[in-house]
C-alpha cells in the first residue's frame, strides 16, 4: 500500500506548494509586505508549519522506506518471514 501512495502524495504537495507560492504572490506582491502586513505574517507561520510535516514525509519517503526494503527477512512483497528458530515459521503480516 505504502508504494502505492507515495507518487500519488508527492504530486498533491507538489501542487499544493505551486498554487500556493502563485497565490501568495499575488496576494502579496513583493517580498517585503511578508513582514509588515498581517496576511503576510500569517502566511510566514503557515509556511513554517508546513515545512515540518514535509521535511518529515521526505525523510520517510526517500531515507527510511529504501532502508527497510534492502532489511534482511523481507519477502519480494515487503512482508517479514519469521524463522523457525524464533519458534514461528510462518509470514508476519
Amino acid at each position: 500500500m505504502w508504494r502505492r501512495f507515495s507518487p500519488v502524495a508527492m504530486i498533491c504537495v507538489g501542487a499544493v506548494t505551486v498554487a500556493g507560492l502563485w497565490l501568495g504572490w499575488k496576494h502579496v506582491g513583493a517580498v517585503s509586505p511578508l513582514w509588515t502586513t498581517g496576511y503576510g505574517t500569517a502566511l510566514l507561520v503557515e509556511i513554517l508549519l508546513v515545512v515540518g510535516p514535509v521535511t518529515a514525509g521526505a525523510f520517510n519517503q526517500f531515507r527510511l522506506m529504501p532502508r527497510i526494503a534492502r532489511a534482511p527477512g523481507r519477502s519480494a512483497r515487503g512482508r517479514v518471514w519469521v524463522s523457525s528458530r524464533s519458534g514461528g515459521g510462518g509470514r508476519c503480516p
